[in-house]
């Protein structure tokens, strides 16, 4: 199973509910003299519903299964990843010991802006591969400081690169996590809140929302 399948599931789906609405339509402008009976043509609408509801629930339970193997294939290769040692190692500790050196040296609070400044600004160019390599020195740059402003300014840069530092792998996770939030049901979900047919579920939704 793989994410091919997933589109074709979802493309099922929406086909099911293209179905749908076709012999909704059909039943509703027939001619033929049974549907002249209101509860011939009811029946009729509520099989095609029943129908739908089958065939959807089949196709979103697969859709879960070939998704959570996908997502937990995809969990395992994230926990994994690791970014690689840049190549200008040496150039990046350098850029780290000249800030801890202007901060621990520095003469005035401006001074200690500047290099925080400047030390930012590095970091903002750097490539994913160098801005991991910083964020594992930076323990070892907090420990040679004490000045609070310059503490607080590392804490923000580690939770920053925290948050935004994401290996090919882990962006992958994320990805498939996004695609298959909604079960590959799009087009059937938004039926299900706007149809007539499914007036019951629409008036069930409102009152979930009203006791929230």
């Amino acid at each position: 199973m793989n994410e091919i399948r997933l589109d074709n599931i979802e493309l099922e789906i929406n086909n099911a509910v293209e179905q749908f609405n076709k012999d909704v339509k059909a039943i509703k402008k027939s001619d033929n003299p049974k549907y002249k009976d209101r509860d011939v043509r009811d029946y009729e609408l509520k099989a095609l519903r029943k129908n739908l509801d089958k065939e959807v629930g089949a196709l979103k339970k697969e859709y879960e299964q070939v998704s959570d193997n996908l997502i937990a294939d995809a969990s395992q290769k994230a926990a994994r990843s690791s970014f690689a040692s840049p190549a200008n190692t040496a150039a990046i500790d350098t850029i780290l010991d000249d800030f801890t050196a202007d901060i621990s040296l520095a003469y005035s609070d401006a001074d200690k802006q500047q290099a925080r400044e400047k030390l930012t600004n590095a970091i903002v160019n750097m490539t994913a591969n160098e801005m991991a390599h910083v964020r594992r020195k930076l323990p070892s740059i907090v420990a040679q400081v004490s000045d609070e402003a310059t503490l607080k300014e590392l804490r923000h840069i580690n939770s920053v690169l925290a948050e935004e530092l994401k290996t090919p792998e882990q962006l992958e996770l994320e990805r498939l996590k996004d695609k298959t939030s909604a079960g590959g049901a799009i087009s059937y979900n938004h039926l299900r809140l706007t149809h007539q047919l499914y007036a019951d579920h629409q008036v069930s939704a409102r009152s979930n929302l009203a006791g929230l």
